[in-house]
């Protein structure tokens, strides 16, 4: 029997105590009147399609209203208000009837009464309207009027209700977002920092709900943000590193410096699913099904995102709470959108986890969740490149000997230093440059509108009410290592570093390739590959990559022969004329090797990016060389 849980929950329930995850009869035993509604089930996990898409519609609301939008999770974004602020402190004075439903920190008392709240608004715009107001706090307040805008439209566009925070950064915007939902809005100026920090657990803020805020609540001993901010910047280094003791002591303060990225699509497409009481995956056979389950969502959101946006993944994570509660995670290469190979690689990253004995068909330890996502997404090239050396030969000419060596083109009038000017206001207002700190899923919630001034930028978050439940999170991420790289040889220097050359970036204009000589590097390609039509051997790298795969090649015919009959009717002479390392395990690249989908040699899943690199390397070459007229094909280009 199936166990119901609630995956959302509305403020009217919430009131009354119910919450997410909490069962449905023990819900109604909290709340009699409670209506619940079944979420719709595919492949017999909750289809959360519907909350995706209102998501999207959100967004699309919002982007009118700004030229920088950080898409954070299904129901959270971050917005950029610094020149539409700024333009609208220009259009004239604010008046209360433009901040008709937000709070002020700090102006006011804890009561939010109507009464309280107006008297809030009107302290707050007496301070900013004076001749001695702080520049930040009229960004704040002009923000806060263009984000009564953008909720209004997406209510009047889409129906749902947004709350939202206006702070100086990303951080105070969330923080402040949570503080009068329903469909409210708060602005926390600067001054008032130290009064939302006085009560406020430090594992409630941005970036410390995980190990960082475990290490700094129990290793330092701060319960509060205010007790974070009594540390001196030598405590908080020598109890971290010099970069996170400083970005700590900055955040206690108030200070963060992240920006607002563009970024309107997910970082990362991924799916989960819980497992309680008998549910619970104990068998290899339960988390193969799974898997299968996950992926074949997955493999389909994928293939409509590629068509959509022109984009691709590169890495798949597979991540499993144990019935301990432990989060463990694996990452591998994403080889393909196909469910059936996008479930077998999980599979395989996955199987270290199980400690069972081999041949044991149980799976120790239990989980209780089990989630799949894809990450690091690249760009699709459009059909308008053509070939790889079209590619390379619209790239910009690089200087010749004796001419200046910038190649990138000049920025237009007032750029750079417009670009400057916000960079040294921001760095000045935050009192210095915020460390990295560690990355986590962002939590559903907030809008947030970024807008540059003292003391920091003016931000924004607000939340989609609508969209506020999920199993699903579409911002975890990974990273496939890949092992087995070979180190370049000596002996191919000179070739390689004319036939394979990497491109490095070269400024603001795109890369560019200086060859030896200063020409481009189409050019270069192109007189090497003259020189060896003209009777040359090919030698150094691709005349090793071609008796390699030659090799094997012919080794995976042989395997596939072998392996295709029962092991009593391989002859000896067929068997003998293996390698020693197929005859043996199965294939050179060990038992969970798939085929290449490109020449459909065996390859391990952690050494399939550099193939495949390889074979875009030959195509560069056979593209050369076709252009040259040498050759008109990659077969003609190995006989």
């Amino acid at each position: 029997m199936a166990v119901l849980s609630i995956i959302a929950v509305n403020y009217e329930a919430r009131a009354c105590g119910v919450t997410r995850g909490m069962r449905g009869d023990e819900a109604r035993r909290l709340c009699p009147e409670l209506v619940v509604f079944r979420v719709p089930e595919v492949r017999g996990k909750a289809d959360i399609n519907r909350y995706r898409e209102a998501g999207r519609r959100v967004i699309d609301s919002l982007r009118p209203f700004t030229e920088r939008l950080e898409r954070a999770s299904v129901d959270e974004a971050y917005v950029e208000l610094t020149a539409e602020a700024a333009a609208r402190l220009a259009s004239g004075p604010l008046a209360p009837e433009h901040l008709a439903n937000t709070f002020v920190v700090g102006y006011g008392g804890d009561e939010k009464t109507e009464e309280c709240r107006k008297a809030e608004v009107e302290a707050f715009l007496e301070s900013v309207n004076s001749e001695f107001a702080s520049p930040g706090d009229r960004l704040l307040a002009a923000g806060a009027a263009i984000c009564e805008q953008m909720r209004k439209a997406v209510h009047d566009q889409t129906g749902y209700r947004c709350s939202a925070g206006i702070a100086h950064n990303k951080v105070l915007a969330k923080l402040c977002a949570g503080k009068n939902k329903p469909n409210r809005q708060t602005i926390l100026p600067h001054g008032s920092v130290a009064h939302l920090y006085s009560k406020l657990p430090v594992k409630k803020v941005r970036l410390l709900g995980g190990k960082l805020g475990d290490a700094v609540t129990e290793q330092l001993g701060c319960e509060t943000m205010a007790d974070l901010g009594r540390l001196s910047l030598a405590h908080l280094q020598a109890a971290f590193d010099e970069k996170t003791g400083a970005w700590l002591y900055q955040l206690a303060r108030g200070f963060d410096s992240e920006p607002v990225a563009d970024r309107h699509l997910p970082k990362s497409i991924g799916c989960s699913k819980n497992f309680r009481g008998p549910e619970v995956l104990r068998t290899r056979a339960k988390v193969k099904h799974w898997l299968a389950q996950l992926a074949s969502e997955a493999s389909e959101r994928l293939k409509k995102d590629r068509e959509a946006n022109q984009r691709t993944s590169r890495s798949l994570t597979v991540y499993v709470t144990t019935e301990a509660g432990r989060h463990v995670s694996r990452a591998c290469a994403l080889t393909g959108y196909d469910a059936d190979t996008i479930a077998a690689d999980a599979f395989v990253a996955l199987g270290r986890l199980n400690t069972a004995r081999d041949g044991d068909q149980a799976w120790v330890p239990p989980l209780i969740n089990l989630g799949i996502s894809a990450g690091k997404f690249s760009e699709v090239p459009s059909a308008a490149c053509g070939s790889i050396a079209a590619m390379f030969s619209r790239l910009p000419t690089p200087a010749r000997a004796g001419e200046a060596a910038t190649t990138a083109e000049e920025p237009a009038a007032g750029e750079g230093e417009q670009e400057a000017s916000g960079v040294d206001q921001t760095s000045a207002g935050d009192g210095g440059t915020a460390a990295e700190a560690e990355d986590e899923s962002a939590e559903a919630g907030e809008i947030a509108l970024d807008a540059e001034g003292a003391p920091g930028c003016a931000e924004v978050a607000a939340e989609e009410r609508s969209a506020d439940a999920g199993e699903v999170s579409e911002a975890a991420g990974g990273s496939a290592a890949c092992p087995g790289k070979r180190p370049s040889e000596a002996s191919d220097s000179e070739h390689a570093s004319k036939v394979a050359r990497t491109v490095q970036p070269g400024g603001p204009a795109g890369p560019s390739v200086d060859g030896d000589d200063g020409s481009s590097s189409a050019q270069q390609l192109s007189s090497v590959g003259s020189g060896e039509a003209a009777g040359a051997p090919r030698s150094g790298f691709f005349a090793r990559k071609e008796q390699q795969i030659r090799a094997q090649l012919a080794a995976a015919a042989a395997a596939a022969r072998v392996f295709a009959l029962d092991a009593d009717a391989v002859d000896a002479e067929t068997l003998a004329a293996l390698p020693p390392d197929i005859r043996e395990e199965g294939g050179t690249a060990g038992p969970d090797a798939a085929a290449c989908p490109r020449c459909g040699v065996p390859v391990s899943p952690w050494e399939l990016p550099e193939h495949l690199d390889y074979h875009v390397a030959l195509e560069l070459k056979v593209e050369t060389l076709r252009k040259a007229g040498e050759v008109r094909s990659i077969d003609a280009f190995f006989k």
